[in-house]
């Protein structure tokens, strides 16, 4: 199942397909973007139970940051494409328009937490959603990682076993390339844990 669905823009649609994932723009929530290539996350107890990550998990990560900044860079990408082709008729309209040249997402510790915790609360209460049982949407768990405020959204893909298989799934939809083609989202963190990811996205 493949699903979109708002973090707080009041607009959302589930779609059938091969995976689960929902990304989607949000009007509160940034974050202190520092780029960092290593396996940190903030210190404190609230990213305990993610600081010490498989490094198999970890590295795979990375490699998705990587290809999605691949993406990003590229004017002649699917994604691009896309987005550009005015042949198909009018696009429908997002809260964050893509430009033409966008800069590298950062990673960023604070939502390298957050996304982690949510793949693990997801693995171990049996859900896949961006809400949690306890009614926390993901700006509240961005926000609870060391936030402060600006645009966000988040993705999260199921039954996906490497980093190409959730680009693939990613780049399908639309919504997801419009995000991916906005200066309002960059910085990044990624929580990989078995066949499910969370990625998290921000900007200033």
């Amino acid at each position: 199942m493949l699903c979109a669905s708002a973090c707080g823009s009041g607009v959302g649609s589930p779609i059938r397909g091969p995976a689960v994932a929902a990304l989607n723009p949000a009007d509160a929530g940034a974050v202190s973007a520092q780029p960092d290539a290593g396996g940190d996350v903030p210190a404190g107890s609230h990213c305990a139970a993610v600081a010490h990550w498989p490094d198999s998990a970890a590295k795979a990560e990375l490699d998705l940051i990587a290809a999605l900044n691949r993406e990003r860079s590229d004017r002649h990408s699917a994604c691009f494409g896309r987005m550009s082709d005015t042949t198909s008729g009018p696009q429908q309209p997002s809260p964050l328009l893509p430009v033409l040249q966008v800069t590298a997402l950062q990673l960023a510790p604070e939502l390298r937490c957050s996304a982690r915790l949510h793949t693990q609360d997801m693995l171990q209460r049996h859900f896949v959603s961006q809400v949690n049982p306890d009614g926390q949407d993901p700006g509240q768990r961005m926000t609870a990682a060391g936030f402060s405020h600006g645009p966000f959204a988040e993705a999260i893909v199921a039954h996906a076993t490497d980093a190409a298989h959730v680009l693939s799934s990613l780049l399908a939809d639309d919504r997801v390339c419009r995000s991916l083609s906005t200066m309002q989202l960059t910085a990044i963190g990624v929580g990989h844990d078995e066949d499910l990811w969370t990625l998290d996205f921000a900007g200033p």
